[in-house]
């Protein structure tokens, strides 16, 4: 029975990919990470790039997003906390799902449009050694994956999209230190195929 309701989905899945209005949404920026505790970024927020791809399925008025979007933005802007040449950069790949909506038509090639994602955020490097921590800071090596909330507004400019971004994050970004959730801003500027 259960091979039989998997392959029903399976099929039905096929179906709605096949007659969806699909397309894939390329795009690169600039993103801005902050949070409440000065240890990760004393000086301020961190400003850096992205790069990703979201896959659009059942164009229209409403449609759904899953895509992927790597990100690297330096992990902070203080000397004393690091004796490397090159600032260490936070870098994180981001798994997205969400809706996406046309908010105002205004022509076929001129739109406004909204979105709401989740996100999984992927740490894979963890920027700072403990011995390069200053002493008065707690040993903060420990960096956790994150997960956050994104809304988005957005101009569609015939294949040229540019799309602004809030995600707040869910949990801390270091384990054991209050106020390290991450916020991010981005702008990015990109085409849809």
């Amino acid at each position: 029975m259960r091979n039989i309701i998997t392959t029903i989905c399976f099929c039905l899945l096929v179906c709605t990919m096949s007659s969806a209005q699909a397309g894939l949404h390329l795009y690169g920026g600039v993103s801005m990470i902050t949070n409440q505790s000065e240890i990760l970024l004393p000086d301020g927020p961190g400003l850096g790039y992205h790069i990703g791809g979201d896959l659009r399925l059942n164009e229209g008025g409403m449609y759904f997003l899953l895509g992927g979007k790597y990100t690297a933005v330096p992990y902070t802007t203080n000397d004393a906390l690091h004796s490397k040449e090159a600032d260490p950069s936070l870098q994180m790949f981001n798994t997205r799902i969400g809706l996406g909506f046309t908010l105002f038509r205004i022509s076929e090639q001129f739109k406004i449009r909204g979105k709401l994602l989740g996100s999984i955020d992927y740490l894979f490097n963890t920027p700072l050694k403990p011995s390069e921590v200053n002493p008065g800071f707690e040993d903060y090596d420990n960096i956790n994956s994150t997960a956050s909330m994104v809304g988005g507004l957005g101009v569609s400019l015939g294949p040229i999209l540019v799309d602004l971004e809030y995600g707040y994050g869910i949990f801390n970004l270091v384990s054991n230190v209050k106020e390290t959730i991450p916020s991010h801003l981005s702008l990015s500027v990109g085409t849809f195929f």
